[in-house]
């Protein structure tokens, strides 16, 4: 199993931020953003984590066990936890009266500042300053 592998996070994000972007908020209630974000999510999770045992399978020829299945779901539970920020923001943003729309900004926009952290980390992993960062 991939431990410390940012991968699934970043990947999680960007899902989400797609399917609250789709979201038609003339035509669609805040709680049906979270609801769509939570099934697209969960779905995303295990499917990836079924690919990673019918791939591990074909590598190897043998069958999975329990504990290889736990962990290729648990691999990509971060996919899962990617949705937890963006959907806290539309919750707060619902509670403070927001419309549809602002709830979807709210969410959306935490997407983007995460993409932006995960981008900043990675460009100061990589020793890059000034423009280069940017």
């Amino acid at each position: 199993m991939r431990t410390g592998d940012p991968a699934n996070a970043i990947y999680g994000t960007i899902l989400v931020a797609a399917v609250v972007a789709a979201e038609d908020p003339e035509h669609t209630e805040s709680f049906e953003i979270a609801l769509t974000v939570a099934v697209t999510v969960m779905v995303f999770w295990l499917a990836h984590g079924y690919s990673r045992v019918v791939s591990d399978r074909l590598s190897t020829g043998t069958k999975p066990s329990l504990g290889e299945v736990r962990a290729a779901l648990a691999e990509h539970w971060p996919i899962v936890q990617a949705a937890v920020p963006p959907m806290v923001a539309l919750g707060i943003a619902v509670a403070a009266g927001a419309s549809v729309v602002g709830a979807q900004q709210a969410a959306l926009g935490t997407s983007v500042v995460l993409l932006a952290i995960w981008g900043t980390v990675a460009g100061r992993a990589c020793q890059l300053t000034g423009w280069r960062l940017v």
